[in-house]
C-alpha cells in the first residue's frame, strides 16, 4: 500500500483554528512561521534551505499566509475618515461624505504589500513541494463592533478613534481575497475561499465561529476548513 502523502500547514496564526478544530491526522503538521523564525523566508520571498529541511518535499502544502493584513489595515477609524468603492465586492456602495480612495490605488498597495510575504512566499512554496498546494482564505470578517470592543487583543490601546464600518472592513477583505486568488489562479494554487456554511448572507462571519478575538475564527470554523482541504487534496 502506498504511504500516504503528509500535509505541512505554514501560515501565521489563523493556523490554531485549523489546528484546535481538526479530527487528529497524523499527516498534518503545524508551522506558525513567526515563532519559528521571521526569517524563514529570503529577501525574494523563497523559503530557505534550512527551513525547508523541516518537510517532506513530497507533502501537499496547505498556506495560512498574512491573514490579518486587511485587518490591520481597516479595522480601526483613521484620523480621516476615508472609504472606497471596490471592484467585484459585495458591498457595491461607499459614503460619499468621506474620503474617497481610488479603488486602483488601493488595489495597487495591497498587490505591493502581499506581493513578497504572501503572493511569491506561495508560488515558491507551491515549487517546493511535490503534491498539492492549497492556499487558504482568512476567515471574513466580525461584522459586530460590540464584539471587537469586548475583544480587541492588540488593538486594545486604539479603539478611542472607534471602529471602521463593517461595509468598509468587508471590501477591504474582499480586496485581500482577490488580489490572493487571481494570483493563485495564475500560480495553481487552490485557493479555498471560506466555507459557505460559515458566512451571513452578507459574507461576513456567522456569530458561532467567532473566536475570542476581533480577526480570527473558532475551532468550530476549523472543523469546516479540514473538510475543505480534505476534499481539495483528495485525503
Amino acid at each position: 500500500m502506498a504511504e500516504r502523502a503528509s500535509v505541512a500547514v505554514i501560515g501565521q496564526s489563523h493556523i490554531y483554528a485549523l489546528q484546535r478544530g481538526m479530527q487528529p491526522d497524523e499527516r498534518f503538521s503545524f508551522t506558525n512561521v513567526t515563532q519559528v523564525s521571521p526569517d524563514w523566508l529570503n529577501e525574494d520571498g523563497m523559503p530557505t534551505p534550512d527551513f525547508l529541511a523541516n518537510y517532506d518535499a513530497n507533502a501537499h502544502c496547505v498556506a495560512m499566509l498574512a491573514g490579518n493584513f486587511h485587518i490591520a489595515i481597516g479595522l480601526i477609524e483613521h484620523d480621516v475618515r476615508w472609504d472606497f468603492f471596490c471592484d467585484k465586492s459585495t458591498i457595491e456602495t461607499a459614503d460619499l461624505s468621506r474620503r474617497i480612495i481610488p479603488f486602483g490605488l488601493l488595489y495597487k498597495f495591497f498587490q505591493v504589500s502581499l506581493n513578497v510575504r504572501v503572493l511569491t512566499a506561495a508560488t515558491n512554496l507551491r515549487q517546493s513541494f511535490k503534491g498539492r498546494t492549497v492556499f487558504v482564505a482568512t476567515p471574513p470578517i466580525i461584522a459586530t463592533p460590540e464584539h471587537v470592543r469586548k475583544f480587541p487583543n492588540m488593538f486594545k490601546d486604539k479603539l478611542e478613534n472607534g471602529i471602521a464600518p463593517a461595509s468598509i472592513r468587508k471590501k477591504l477583505f474582499d480586496l485581500h481575497s482577490r488580489i490572493i486568488s487571481e494570483h493563485c489562479e495564475k500560480n495553481d494554487i487552490i485557493y479555498l475561499p471560506p466555507p459557505p456554511e460559515s458566512v451571513d448572507g452578507s459574507g461576513c462571519l456567522l456569530k458561532k465561529y467567532w473566536a475570542n478575538d476581533p480577526s480570527h475564527a473558532n475551532a468550530a470554523y476549523g472543523a469546516l476548513l479540514q473538510a475543505q482541504i480534505a476534499k481539495a487534496l483528495s485525503l
